[in-house]
């Protein structure tokens, strides 16, 4: 009897662990997919605040030549935070989630504050 109720256990444990990680590589694909548009939308408002840049001089023109760095290194980090998404145990799942969604809003505000 303990013999047959170890191993439901052990069953039921391991079927919520598939499910569990079906769940997470369904949500990393909707991640993924909203991150890859909103990284194509990025990358044109970026390529607006380079031709912003070409037009100032002085302060106003390394200002805003840091911003673009700067801007542009998260970028580089939400591709590389997404691209390790997928390879995470569900426990860690959230928080990279969280991290790139936050980070993904963080660089679209800051690029419209830029440009406009």
């Amino acid at each position: 009897m303990v013999k047959k109720l170890s191993a439901l256990f052990v069953m039921s444990l391991f079927a919520l662990s598939i499910n569990a990680s079906a769940s997470v590589e369904k949500d990393f694909e909707q991640l993924k997919a909203t991150t890859e548009k909103k990284m194509k939308v990025v990358e044109k408002k970026l390529d607006k605040m380079g031709q912003k840049i070409s037009t100032l001089s002085g302060d106003a023109k390394e200002k805003m030549e840091e911003e673009y760095a700067d801007l542009k290194q998260m970028k580089f980090k939400i591709e590389k935070k997404l691209a390790s998404a997928g390879e995470m145990t569900s426990e860690k799942w959230a928080d990279a989630k969280d991290v790139i969604e936050d980070y993904t809003d963080k660089i679209e505000s800051r690029l419209d504050e830029a440009i406009n």
